[in-house]
């Protein structure tokens, strides 16, 4: 990344507003007949032995379509192809030198409450207009592993059609109708009740009396929330797929580091009345307790290593939504979780180029 970055996660925002418009539905024939699927794209944050690196792992046909998204929101930035990280890394378990703990990530609420943005983060003081890196925490524990140590977050992004906003618009109508529940009139006062039983068995005519009916009016806090859930329908929406993956020789393995403190850095997105991350039960490796303990818990790390390196590929759709449970995450909540920080925060672990590569002159001679 440049030394020098002014851009804020908003520049990567429109980077996957962009990667919204690859998706394509096809026709029957090219789903059926040809076996077309819709493709793709891993946005990878990986720390090396307290080396932190950004990477995007993309179909062929998406390249110039994200490179030009990433240019045109980072001019300075310099993109380069490197050999896939995780081919260098083939654990086989029960391991009597390293351990593995890693899990895929799950909304605590629907997928239709949103997480906590970049929008939502404290503006700095000396800099009203800048608001505070949402990845800062993330990146500083993410910076302290020691060599042998690594941590991989990884988000499957992809496109899907606009229709997945009416589940959207269906619970803000159950949310309102629930909240503006209709008061009941008050009861009788005896009075009342004297003269209603007096008409009642001398057959005379019955005065209806017409209580106007109240509503409740919404809370502030509910009104709040409908206001949250209509932005984040408002915008380009992704299935997301979180997955993490720490691991290291058992010598230096620090569960409460690579696992409770990177689980801390993603915590900064959750609220408690809106959505946030928390582990799979159903992929987390350390799940299997009280039978067959070490063969389960094995058998787990295993296949997340497996779907890590994959990117969810090679593996049944079914098995996918079954186990992982994919999220939906729009432009916006997506551009929070994975953006270049800025250069003002504390960022030494991210490594800077000292110059970037320029295009040739239009006027260089060429043979």
């Amino acid at each position: 990344m440049p030394r020098i970055n002014e851009q804020g996660p908003e520049a990567t925002e429109n980077l996957f507003n962009a990667l919204g418009a690859a998706h394509k539905t096809g026709s029957w024939k090219e789903r059926y007949s040809q076996g077309y699927f819709q493709q793709s794209v891993s946005f990878e944050i990986a720390s090396f032995g307290g080396d932190v690196h950004f990477f995007i792992f993309s179909p062929v046909q998406y390249r110039d379509l994200i490179e030009a998204a990433v240019y045109a929101a980072y001019p300075d930035v310099e993109i380069r192809e490197v050999s896939d990280y995780v081919e260098r890394v083939n654990l086989e378990f029960p391991n009597d030198e390293h351990e593995l703990w890693g899990t895929s990530l799950i909304f605590y609420n629907k997928d239709y409450y949103p997480i906590r943005t970049y929008k939502s983060f404290e503006h700095s003081i000396l800099d009203p207009k800048r608001v505070k890196d949402p990845l800062q925490g993330l990146i500083e524990i993410l910076s302290k592993l020691k060599p042998g140590e690594e941590v991989w977050l990884q988000f499957v992004v992809t496109p899907i059609k606009s229709d997945w906003t009416k589940g959207g618009m269906k619970l803000i109508k159950e949310i309102a109708k629930k909240t503006m529940a209709e008061e009941k009139a008050p009861p009788p006062t005896l009075m009342q009740e004297f003269y209603r039983q007096i008409f009642a068995t001398t057959g005379g005519e019955k005065k209806v009396e017409k209580v106007e009916k109240e509503f409740t009016p919404i809370p502030r806090g509910t009104q709040n929330i409908l206001e949250l859930i209509q932005s984040k329908i408002s915008k380009t929406g992704f299935v997301v797929v979180p997955r993490m993956v720490y691991f290291a020789p058992k010598k230096v393995f620090s569960a409460p580091k690579g696992v409770s403190g990177v689980l801390g850095g993603l915590n900064g997105f959750n609220t408690l009345d809106m959505n946030g991350f928390k582990p799979n039960s159903k992929t987390k490796t350390t799940t299997p307790e009280y039978f067959l303990v070490e063969k389960r818990r094995a058998q787990r790390k295993k296949s997340v290593l497996k779907k890590f390196k994959t990117r969810g590929r090679f593996i049944l759709a079914g098995s996918i939504i079954n186990r992982e449970k994919p999220c939906i995450l729009n432009s916006e909540e997506l551009a929070s979780l994975y953006h270049f920080p800025y250069t003002g925060e504390k960022v030494e672990a991210i490594r800077a180029i000292s110059s970037r590569r320029g295009r040739p002159p239009i006027s260089l001679p060429v043979e």
